[in-house]
C-alpha cells in the first residue's frame, strides 16, 4: 500500500487505488478461507461451540481491514457477504 507520512505536517496520505486493491485482496483471502472450507460466500450462522482457525483467521483479516481504514460492517466473518457481483446476479436469477 503506497501510505507515506510528513514529519513535517505531521500527516498520513494514502493512496486510494493501493487502498482498493488491498481491500479485494482481503476480500480474496476470505473468499479462498470459506472456499477450502466449505462455508458459503454469503453470510452464514457460526455453529455454536469454541472458535475455529476458520473463525480466527477471518475475524484477523476483518480486524487488519479495521485497523487500515476499510469499513465492511462486520466484526466476525459470518457476518460478511462475500459474493461477487456475478455470484449474486446468479443466486437473484435462480429465486426468480
Amino acid at each position: 500500500m503506497s501510505l507515506t507520512f510528513n514529519p513535517i505536517t505531521k500527516k498520513f496520505s494514502i493512496d486510494p487505488i493501493a487502498l482498493e486493491m488491498a481491500y479485494h485482496d482481503l476480500i480474496y483471502a476470505i473468499r479462498s478461507i470459506r472456499k477450502i472450507s466449505n462455508l458459503p460466500m454469503d453470510k452464514y450462522k457460526r455453529v455454536e461451540g469454541l472458535l475455529t482457525d476458520v473463525d480466527l483467521s477471518q475475524k484477523a483479516i476483518l480486524d487488519t481491514m479495521k485497523r487500515i481504514g476499510l469499513d465492511v460492517n462486520a466484526c466476525w466473518g459470518e457476518e460478511l457477504d462475500v459474493r461477487t457481483k456475478e455470484e449474486i446476479e446468479d443466486f437473484n436469477k435462480e429465486i426468480k
